[in-house]
């Protein structure tokens, strides 16, 4: 006769014994979960369901449960290394694949979203072969040379491995000690780079609190923007966060006219401030325009207007055009010496790793918090963000307190609003800067605006395209010039091209082939010749992607003319 077993001991098949709800006479899956550490077999009720010990036979039957799960007393570590090696495997076939996307077919990705819910098991290696071949096709490659609408590659080795590891190791960023120890010092490191790059003060000794680190980890530069929204907010009305906003108050933040970014909007409606507190100033060649900056915000102090804030782009997200950083916080501290003062530099930060390029972020460290964003533009998996800030004990304007999760000094759960659990995400941009160091980083972002110089070379050679914007960083935005027409346009003219390209757009996205983003764009150096202020549609080139070459620049702008003559002939 079997020797009876506690709950958890191990069976002669290496898997556990496993409780059977008494009242269903079987297994009771609601059960399962807790089954490892119960102990000893004593009657218990959970849910109306009886326990009781299942024999040693009837153990055995339920092995196959436990190979669903990875870690000691689960699926063999050999089995575990063979199963997740065709997981990578598949991983690897979609990031190879050339073609951006497949052809957009609607019906089968209208199938897709109304799946009914799986109510029987599927074996997992079948599960894979099906997720590979019906629903990885339907997603866009950010890492095939043909993709340039945004820099977001995320296949540097380095970084993907991070992304890999982090997901196994699966601690979480909430809490500094039991949660994440380890983890969160190399955070804690990986900030401090980031902030001696900014040209912020980093302290030799290690900070003791989380308040005291200088930055704050997020999921990506909306999130990031908030925090530095409501950072402003409490500095501008100190108990706010606490008491609400005075009555009657209307605070402004300052943001240039077509060239912003949505997330200081948003932000300024989710933290009670409304939309309406975002006032937009004139801008010449996507910048500021400051002679009009200071004679706004001279009759703004006048007329008791509260600027509470002031944001500028270091590499604004169309054309990656720099703020001139020192000349806009100069025009607004001399009227408004408490604004909290926020560059965006969700791409222009990339310049900091560059020796030869960094000098253009000059007078970034008077700022009194800056936004990174390596998902974008250091090619990191997503998601990976920081909100750096000049004084560290700003963070104290967000800071919150749980006893029961967040006690821990170190603990940068209290200063990531709006986010509790947090994966370690981090990992993936400390693995690329430990990988790589500064200088390959530096070179990997040279790299990159050289080849945006060259694809713009192409586009001023191409005789149906005209370039709206001069090369600041690695964004290039041209339209259509129609056939038998030429600079500068008519209204006739530019509506024809207007068309032109948004159709060659709207082909382009029923295609997949290729992706270039599109947007209306300020023609802000009158290169149409209907204004600074006219308004017009774009193809915009924008590539994180290191392997991109110039066959791919040559054939990127091919295809994008060939959407376009399609047009033509209709």
């Amino acid at each position: 006769m079997p020797m009876p077993r506690r709950l958890g001991d191990p069976d002669p098949t290496g898997s556990r014994a496993v409780p059977a709800c008494a009242r269903h006479a079987s297994p009771c899956v609601e059960h399962l979960a807790c089954a490892r550490d119960r102990s000893p077999p004593l009657a218990r009720f959970a849910g109306g369901c009886e326990w009781k010990e299942l024999s040693m036979n009837e153990a055995v039957s339920t092995t196959a449960y436990f190979a669903d799960f990875l870690g000691p007393g689960g699926l063999d570590r050999a089995s575990a290394r063979e199963l997740l090696g065709r997981v990578v495997d598949i991983g690897l076939a979609f990031k190879y694949r050339r073609r951006f996307m497949s052809t957009r077919d609607n019906d089968a990705l209208d199938a897709i979203a109304t799946e009914p819910l799986p109510e029987t098991a599927c074996d997992l290696p079948v599960l894979l072969t099906d997720l590979e071949s019906r629903y990885l096709p339907t997603m866009p490659n950010f890492a095939s040379p043909m993709f340039a609408g945004f820099p977001d590659a995320g296949n540097n080795l380095a970084a993907v491995a991070g992304a890999i590891l982090g997901e196994l190791i699966d601690v979480n960023l909430i809490n500094a000690d039991f949660c994440s120890r380890g983890a969160t010092e190399m955070e804690i490191a990986l900030i401090r780079w980031l902030r001696e790059l900014a040209g912020f003060e980093v302290a030799a000794a290690p900070p003791t609190t989380a308040l005291e680190v200088g930055g704050i980890p997020t999921t990506g530069g909306t999130s990031a923007n908030f925090a530095a929204v409501l950072m402003a907010r409490e500095r501008a009305y100190p108990g706010s966060r606490a008491d609400g906003l005075p009555a009657g108050v209307q605070p402004v933040i300052v943001l240039p006219d077509g060239i912003g970014h949505y997330t200081i909007a948003a932000a300024a409606a989710w933290a009670g401030l409304g939309n309406t507190a975002t006032v937009l100033h004139p801008v010449r060649d996507f910048r500021y325009d400051l002679d009009e900056l200071d004679r706004h915000l001279r009759a703004a102090r006048a007329a008791n207007e509260h600027v509470i804030m002031a944001v500028c782009y270091a590499g604004d997200s169309r054309t990656m055009t720099i703020e001139n950083l020192t000349g806009f916080a100069e025009v607004v501290r001399s009227h408004y010496p408490d604004a909290w003062l926020h560059c965006d530099g969700c791409h222009g930060t990339s310049l900091l790793f560059s020796s030869r390029l960094r000098q253009r972020l000059d007078g970034l460290s008077v700022y009194d918090s800056v936004m990174l964003d390596p998902h974008k533009v250091l090619s990191v998996p997503y998601t990976s963000s920081f909100l750096l800030l000049r004084t560290p004990g700003d963070a104290a304007l967000l800071a919150t307190e749980s006893e029961l999760i967040l006690r821990h000094a170190r603990s940068f759960g209290q200063i990531t609003p709006a986010t509790g659990s947090r994966s370690f995400q981090s990992l993936r941009t400390w693995m690329l800067i430990k990988a790589l160091g500064v200088d390959g980083v530096g070179r990997m972002i040279e790299s990159r605006i050289g080849t945006a110089h060259r694809f713009a070379q192409l586009v001023d050679e191409h005789r149906d395209f005209v370039r709206l914007n001069d090369v600041s960083i690695n964004s290039v935005a041209f339209t259509v010039i129609p056939p038998g027409t030429t600079l500068p346009f008519d209204i006739e003219t530019a509506q024809q091209s207007a068309a032109l390209t948004t159709v060659a757009y709207e082909r382009m996205l029923a295609d997949g082939a290729i992706y270039l983003h599109s947007f209306e764009l300020p023609d802000s150096e009158n290169r149409l010749g209907l204004g600074r202020g006219y308004r017009h549609p774009v193809l915009r080139f924008m590539s994180g992607n290191s392997l991109i070459n110039d066959d791919d620049l040559t054939n990127l702008l091919d295809t994008a003319a060939d959407y376009f003559i399609e047009r033509r002939a209709e």
